[in-house]
């Protein structure tokens, strides 16, 4: 015997409802889904210096990137292409203050959040 539509209706709905809730908390979750992997570097083993990185997934960022005393000090956003992503360059700030790839990615701008920290890896892994 079937469940009534209206039971089915509303498991489905509340299934879709856990996924997105996981989805809106998971950063990792919407670094797997894109397939984007972000390397843990340790940002005391990379070497002074001016380091420039870029990458494009759908939307795309060039970033120079600044290392003084085994620490970023600063991050620049040189040209970021997104349609509804530029909010995602507050990442910059978030990196230099926290010193690691292991910041959240912004609400709404998913995407060039991780084109952001993918080409800030990317400048990082020269310095290694």
């Amino acid at each position: 015997m079937r469940p009534p539509q209206s039971r089915r209706v509303l498991v489905s709905l509340l299934l879709f409802a856990a996924l997105a809730l996981q989805g809106c908390r998971g950063v990792d979750f919407w670094r797997q889904a894109l397939g984007v992997s972000i390397a843990p570097i340790d940002f005391s083993h990379v070497e002074a210096g001016v380091y420039l990185g870029a990458y494009e997934n759908g939307a795309a960022a060039r970033v120079k990137v600044r290392v003084a005393g085994h620490r970023v000090v600063e991050v620049a956003i040189l040209e970021h292409k997104t349609q509804l992503g530029r909010k995602a360059e507050s990442l910059a700030e978030a990196i230099v203050r926290k010193q690691s790839l292991e910041v959240d990615t912004v609400s709404g701008a998913t995407m060039s959040s991780l084109v952001i920290l993918k080409a800030v890896e990317q400048a990082l892994l020269q310095g290694l």
